[in-house]
């Protein structure tokens, strides 16, 4: 930057509008899944592109669902290149919106009609085709995964916790673990496979589930294709053909007058990108211990458990007003639509408003400014002026 040039603010107050007819406004609707279990849900994304500030679409036709909208992100972009002096200029405007979608039955579900209503015209796209598949309810397992947030910003973490419940048997059984150690049940989830994901930092997951590995006769169940240590006197073992028997840390808990053992696992995660992160779903099969004859012997019982999945949203921080200081001097504060009316433009900053200005003033569009104050404020002066 030139010496003499500031740039102070927090919106810009200068801003290129672009307005574009209704013909070069498309609509893209996207779902973050094909396929899944009743009891999920599922992120639809739909796109604007040609447009900066589109009305919100309407997506009231997707019936036999839940729908929550979960807030919109600009998509828009502007470029300044200077090569030998010559400046190009790109800019492409665009917004997203996003909807969590929870459907009420099993079957072929339909994440559509969008439309987008614009000047007269609407735009519609038909949405996508999920399958939906249901599942035997039962009390003997229960899976369930979790987030610690379900939004979170670039490099904020956040942590997947796997929670298995055992229902516990009847005294005087009531401390054994109801699984049979000769024909463990099988845990399987694919984000417990640890393998690398696209924009995230993922955790060791082998250092955590390889330490909870039992042997022997003692009771547990397998978690995907890890396979057992080798023995000398298991030739399945010697050939990678035996899977290893986990039992996961375990607290004893009441669920709906119930006592289960709550076997878990954390996992912790730091985004890098934005995107929507789908962890699970998760199944649980096998056979469970539910009871015992008169002589004391296991009375088994096969079981299917579903652990729906959950998303976990990365955004990015674009806007002064989702900044922890905004939060802490506005929103708790109850002030954050005051503050807003005290801007001429009648939003926050963002940080892509400083970096144009800095841009402009870096290039040779702005070489003949010097001892100047650019002002980059969105004209907050300009109302404090008349006050």
């Amino acid at each position: 930057m030139r010496p003499g040039i500031a740039i102070v603010g927090l919106a810009a107050l200068l801003t290129v509008r672009s307005v574009s007819a209704a013909a070069d406004i498309n609509l893209d609707v996207s779902a973050n899944r094909s396929s899944m279990y009743l009891g999920e849900s599922l992120i639809l994304t739909v796109k604007v592109s040609g447009m900066g500030s589109p009305p919100q679409p309407d997506v009231s036709s997707i019936t036999n669902a839940t729908v929550r909208f979960l807030g919109s992100q600009s998509d828009s972009r502007y470029s300044i290149a200077i090569v030998n002096g010559r400046v190009t200029r790109e800019s492409f405007s665009g917004r997203v919106f996003s909807y969590e979608i929870r459907p009420s039955s099993a079957g072929r579900f339909v994440a559509g009609p969008v439309r987008l209503s614009l000047d007269g015209r609407t735009l519609t796209q038909p949405g996508p085709v999920i399958e939906v598949a249901g599942v035997e309810q039962q009390e003997w397992a229960i899976l369930t995964i979790s987030a610690s947030r379900d939004a979170v910003l670039v490099d904020e973490p956040f942590e997947i916790t796997l929670s298995l419940l055992l229902k516990r048997l009847r005294a005087p059984y009531a401390e054994i673990d109801p699984l049979d150690p000769g024909d463990p049940p099988a845990l399987n989830a694919a984000f417990l496979n640890g393998s690398p994901i696209d924009g995230l930092n993922v955790p060791d997951v082998d250092s955590l589930v390889r330490p909870r590995q039992v042997g022997g006769r003692s009771p547990g169940y397998t978690i995907n294709d890890r396979a057992a240590p080798p023995d000398m006197f298991d030739m399945d073992s010697l050939f990678g053909r035996k899977r290893a028997k986990h039992l996961l840390e375990k607290r004893v808990v009441e669920r709906g007058g119930q006592s289960y053992f709550e076997h878990t696992i954390k996992l912790s995660y730091v985004p890098k990108q934005e995107g929507s992160y789908t962890f699970g779903p998760a199944e649980f099969k096998g056979k469970m211990i539910v009871g015992a004859d008169p002589q004391g012997r296991g009375i088994g019982k096969t079981i299917f458990a579903v652990g729906p999945a959950c998303t976990v949203r990365v955004v990015a921080q674009t806007s002064f007003a989702e900044t922890e200081g905004a939060r802490r001097l506005y929103e708790e504060r109850g002030r954050a639509e005051q503050e807003r009316k005290r801007v001429a433009l009648g939003r926050f900053g963002r940080k892509e408003d400083i970096a144009n200005a800095a841009v402009y003033l870096a290039s040779d569009l702005g070489n003949y400014i010097t001892g100047e104050n650019l002002i980059v404020d969105g004209g907050r002066w300009l109302k404090y002026a008349g006050e």
